[in-house]
């Protein structure tokens, strides 16, 4: 529930419990367009948001769920919590934005591609010399298949996130 004190959406010790044995998540659709196009999906679990709150914001110690309120109803500003939990990959002179699942998966193998310039590679705006994979891949920065439901599809027009 959104306290109006501390603008913080405070979550009580017992539905904090059940989220926890639940293992909910928060999954993120993402798109370029309001409607159509591709779609890349972010799922996050319940931990990534399990922040405690602390004097003097709050009286007593307390969990909350680091969201904020828009300022209006065009505002869609991804925070601190989504972008520790994904990759967001930025290649601004080809305007290619991309982002993608996070990997927890211990002992994965890095898969580190260098986005090299356009003016070095003679590249035309081909999203996969920028992203380092080809379109439809459905694998994490591990290099493993991933098992949730997410693409690592490059949006088509630029991206914003902010923090």
């Amino acid at each position: 529930m959104l306290d109006d004190s501390t603008g913080l959406y405070l979550v009580n010790e017992s539905h904090h419990d059940q989220l926890l044995a639940s293992n909910a998540e928060v999954s993120f659709r993402l798109s370029d367009v309001l409607e159509g196009g591709s779609t890349v999906t972010i799922t996050l679990p319940y931990q990534a948001f399990d922040l405690k709150a602390e004097y003097p914001l709050v009286e007593n110690i307390s969990y909350y769920f680091p969201l904020r309120r828009a300022m209006n109803e065009s505002q869609y500003t991804l925070g601190r919590t989504f972008l520790q939990e994904a990759y967001l990959t930025a290649d601004y002179e080809r305007g290619v934005f991309n982002i993608s699942q996070c990997s927890w998966v211990e002992g994965a193998k890095a898969r580190v591609a260098t986005i090299t310039s356009s003016v070095t590679d003679g590249d035309s705006g081909n999203e996969a010399s920028s992203s380092g994979r080809g379109e439809g891949e459905n694998t994490d920065a591990g290099g493993e298949d991933s098992d949730r439901k997410s693409t690592t599809k490059p949006l088509n027009n630029p991206a914003i996130a902010g923090i």
